[in-house]
């Protein structure tokens, strides 16, 4: 797995309008993902960039991960290679939950062959390969929502935001499916915030990573018609962590 900017894993949308779920927050005029994550059910994606990167996201933007979160409780489940955001066009929270469910099973097999391969390419030690041969596919866990935020130098606002919101996936040669772990040690970290994006017809905010290339990712929802923008939780929201 991809470690990032402290150790992250490598690697949404309201529903839509006939999905009988979403978070409230998600309809402000303004929004902020950690009141969305923690306010009803919301779907939001982990993405990456795409070849015509444009810094800001569009239908082509690879999904690396689904968040599913429920009144401040998550489940990640990681995507298969090539989908992209547009493959979610009049999916229904159902339908995306079902299809994040299989393409999770697929990525846990076609990392553990990979690893394998890997590994024996390596003439790797054979108590590790066989550990990894071994390993079995399991349902990811539910988990309590972690963010953390760190103040500017006015103290009054967040400079970035780290979100414990990764998938399950390989470190090495172990595969973390732990929730203590993913809470600890694997983030997406989140820079600024910007105006909505319509892609085909929904509204998205999203927040990015401020990086450059391959690694520019961003995390983005299907927010509210009268959505304007996408905000940085601040420092005083009773659902971050703070830190100066």
């Amino acid at each position: 797995m991809k470690k990032v900017l402290g150790i992250a894993l490598a690697a949404g949308l309201l529903l839509t309008a006939c999905g009988s779920n979403g978070s409230p927050a998600a309809k402000e005029e303004n929004v902020k993902f950690g009141e969305i994550m923690n306010k009803g059910k919301q779907v939001t994606y982990a993405i990456g960039t795409n070849k015509a990167e444009t810094n800001t996201p569009n239908k082509f933007n690879p999904i690396y991960c689904y968040i599913f979160s429920d009144n401040g409780k998550i489940t990640v489940y990681h995507s298969k290679k090539d989908v992209k955001l547009k493959d979610m066009k009049d999916k229904s929270y159902d339908d995306i939950l079902k299809e994040a469910k299989k393409e999770n099973k697929e990525h846990f097999e076609e990392s553990k062959k990979d690893k394998i391969n890997d590994l024996e390419a390596e003439d790797a030690d054979e108590k590790a390969l066989n550990e990894v041969k071994n390993l079995k596919y399991k349902e990811p866990k539910e988990r309590d929502l972690k963010i953390d935020a760190f103040e500017d130098g006015t103290g009054n606002h967040t400079r970035k935001e780290k979100f414990y919101v990764t998938s399950d996936g390989f470190d090495g040669t172990e595969y973390i499916n732990d929730t203590k772990a993913l809470n600890n040690y694997y983030y997406y970290i989140m820079r600024s915030s910007a105006d909505t994006i319509n892609i085909y017809d929904k509204n998205y905010a999203y927040l990015d990573n401020g990086e450059y290339g391959r690694d520019r990712m961003y995390l983005i929802t299907e927010v509210g018609k009268n959505t304007k923008s996408s905000e940085l939780d601040e420092p005083d929201s009773k659902y971050v962590k703070t830190y100066e």
